[in-house]
């Protein structure tokens, strides 16, 4: 397998594959809101993560529906006691979860449903996007688009877990894309280097 990107050839860091063990905690932490066994992600997220200088590290926002229920971000739950800071720079434009939808619904739904919120200025600034779990990348390329249209270089992507990782291979998209330098990848169980 090729390295992980998403369509427009943006990089795309996972630590793990959506199944298993893997998916069995992350449903853990977002439908019961356990957050003690976030912390067993927090090492491998955090080195994806690690030695990003200058650069802004942005988290897709929840659901409404998901922040009632929780009362937190996955992600953050992951990185607390990591030293790594995410921002809440986006804020979704609609309502809705994409729990549940096909991926052509969840790709027509997440398209414009994020802007940057108006006391962020992310104009010139470098910035990695990051979500707990990819499925049809949809929300991160919403994200994306967001960050983009207020001014943002958005040089990498970054998740705990991809649910097919086939789908974000180079060959997938037909782009060759240049993977910054910036910290390490873990990448064991997908099997990309993207260091």
């Amino acid at each position: 397998m090729g390295r992980l990107v998403l369509p427009g050839g943006v990089p795309l860091r996972v630590c793990y594959v959506y199944t298993g063990v893997i998916r069995a905690t992350l449903i853990a932490i977002k439908r019961r809101g356990m957050t003690r066994p976030a912390r067993l992600f927090a090492t491998d997220f955090a080195m994806s993560l690690r030695d990003a200088p200058d650069i802004v590290i942005v988290r897709v926002p929840n659901s409404r529906e998901g922040w009632r229920r929780r009362g937190f971000t996955v992600v953050d739950a992951v990185l607390r006691g990591t030293g790594i800071r995410t921002v809440g720079a986006l804020k979704l434009t609609d309502r809705g979860t994409q729990h549940g939808r096909s991926r052509q619904e969840r790709e027509r739904h997440r398209g414009g449903s994020m802007t940057v919120a108006r006391h962020f200025d992310l104009r010139g600034r470098r910035v990695i996007v990051v979500d707990d779990v990819i499925t049809t990348g949809a929300t991160m390329t919403a994200a994306i688009t967001a960050i983009r249209a207020a001014g943002g270089v958005v040089i990498a992507a970054a998740a705990l877990a991809v649910v097919r990782p086939q789908r974000f291979t180079e060959n997938s998209y037909g782009v060759s894309s240049t993977f910054p330098k910036f910290g390490n990848s873990v990448n064991t169980t997908v099997g990309v280097s993207t260091a």
